[in-house]
């Protein structure tokens, strides 16, 4: 969401390009403020080739995504009880409004 593509993705969007470049081509992150040391390092965590070493992986210890510190002033139990705010609530003409849905 960060780039609005996956860092995997070849120019002619081809699904066999793409599934060798996870394979086998190295993470990079594009020289943009979104890409920040924090963001760089959940989705380097998240997207690592080897199970062993991969943040939340069946072999990884439990519960280190959520102590991560891009989460770091996240309140996971207002979330799972529903009473943290909405970060963003968007201005409706009605309660039938759906302009800001991507119609694509």
């Amino acid at each position: 969401m960060l780039a609005q593509r996956t860092p995997f993705e070849d120019s002619a969007r081809k699904d066999e390009t793409t599934m060798r470049n996870i394979l086998k081509q190295q993470l990079e992150f594009p020289d943009t403020p979104a890409f920040n040391a924090t963001n760089k390092s959940l989705l380097a965590a998240l997207l690592q080739k080897n199970p062993l070493e991969r943040l939340e992986s069946e072999y990884h210890e439990r519960g280190q995504l959520l102590v991560h510190p891009y989460f770091g002033s996240t309140d996971f139990d207002a979330i799972a009880g529903r009473s943290a705010p909405a970060p963003w609530v968007p201005p409706l003409a009605a309660n039938t409004d759906s302009s800001h849905f991507d119609p694509g």
